[in-house]
């Protein structure tokens, strides 16, 4: 079953409107490396899943029980379920088009029955099985709170665009203070369509006890130790990744050889077994800006358009270009464009939803600073950041 219509006009719970040196010639890794003995363990789930009717069999009028539409603005939709499930024979499924503002989701109830149980200060791990036709679809979630009752809490984060069903896990923050009970979904906040199904709500609170370190001082200071192998390529940059990889970006390592030959380097180097994986680079990141997103992905701004000229009449080209780098998949995937071409973009920061860019154009020698703001969800790129 499926409703069709034409949504605008404010709600009362408002989300956030849909809009992120040269090199040694040879190098050697220099890792610190943490206590060898101190094992890294997977989160742990408790058995209970707080979701009810997480694979929306059940129904009620035409619509999976303990769930309902939702959604606020100026958009054409349609939100109603499908065949096309994970699991079983229902799945939520809703479209946009006509898209010029606001969300569409397939959100839980907001009772005492259908909305999960929660406790204030702990940590819960929540997943669903999705597919998308866009990167412009966000985890939603609300809370309710003893004293002041239901209310928006955060986008959580982003899901990336993917044809075949896949499985998107995150852990929430401690739950405010007063937190009884929350609600998620996935909302749509941009053309496209969204199919999601079997989800998944797990107190993460009670893990197995932390492994003990042996190392003595190690243990919190860490070690250095100078690898037996060269990188792969010149790390101009490095960012330490959330699955304890390294992300080495190079470009065209301040090579103007390699850059007019359009060869552009990046690697993943995992310390636990010395290997480097090659990545596909796009364009000349030599010189950009990056910063890891709190999903766990890296965006990079900027880069290099073109080396000076001979006579210096000409400076340091800088990219408009941004990407976002995945670990899970060791791919980059192009996003917006910046304002203005920055080479060493400085300061990115994402403490809450904008991104602060500041670095010279550098279009010429003498180019000045060009400062830029981006608020992540004021067009469908800059994704990620919730």
């Amino acid at each position: 079953m499926t409703d069709v219509g034409f949504a605008h006009g404010p709600q009362p719970v408002p989300m956030w409107s849909p809009e992120l040196r040269r090199g040694l010639s040879r190098i050697l890794v220099l890792t610190a490396l943490l206590v060898t003995g101190l094992a890294a363990a997977a989160p742990a789930q408790a058995a209970d899943n707080l979701v009810q009717n997480p694979s929306l069999e059940a129904s009620t009028s035409g619509f999976p029980t303990c769930w309902e539409k939702s959604g606020y603005g100026e958009h054409t939709f349609s939100i109603g379920t499908t065949t096309d499930a994970h699991t079983g024979n229902v799945a939520s499924k809703v479209t946009i088009s006509g898209y010029t503002s606001g969300d569409r989701k397939v959100m839980m109830l907001k009772n005492a029955t259908c909305a999960p149980k929660v406790t204030q200060g702990r940590q819960y791990d929540l997943s669903v099985w999705y597919k998308s036709t866009t990167v412009a679809a966000a985890l939603t979630l609300f809370r309710h709170d003893a004293s002041a009752g239901w209310q928006y809490w955060t986008d959580l984060a982003t899901l990336a665009a993917t044809d075949a069903y896949k499985q998107k896990t995150v852990r929430t923050p401690p739950l405010p203070a007063g937190t009884d009970q929350i609600i998620w979904g996935v909302s749509l906040y941009g053309p496209g369509t969204l199919i999601t199904d079997d989800y998944s709500m797990a107190d993460a609170t009670a893990l197995p006890p932390t492994p003990t370190c042996t190392d003595g001082v190690a243990c919190t200071k860490g070690r250095w130790q100078v690898m037996p192998y060269q990188s792969a390529v010149r790390g101009i940059h490095a960012v330490v990744l959330h699955n304890g990889k390294v992300l080495l970006v190079a470009g065209s390592g301040n090579s103007t050889t390699e850059f007019r030959a359009g060869t552009f380097r990046t690697a993943v180097y995992d310390p636990a077994n010395g290997s480097f994986t090659n990545v596909n680079t796009p364009e000349d990141l030599f010189c950009a800006g990056h910063v890891q997103l709190k999903d766990g992905r890296v965006l990079v701004m900027g880069g290099n358009k073109d080396y000076p000229t001979p006579d210096g009449s000409v400076g340091f080209k800088g990219l408009r270009s941004s990407y976002i780098f995945d670990p899970a998949t060791n791919k980059y995937t192009k996003i917006n464009n910046m304002q203005a071409g920055h080479w060493y973009p400085r300061r990115p920061s994402w403490a809450t939803a904008t991104s602060s860019r500041s670095a010279a154009s550098a279009r010429t020698p003498r180019a000045r600073p060009s400062p830029s703001t981006s608020s992540p969800r004021k067009t469908a790129g800059w994704p990620g950041t919730r």
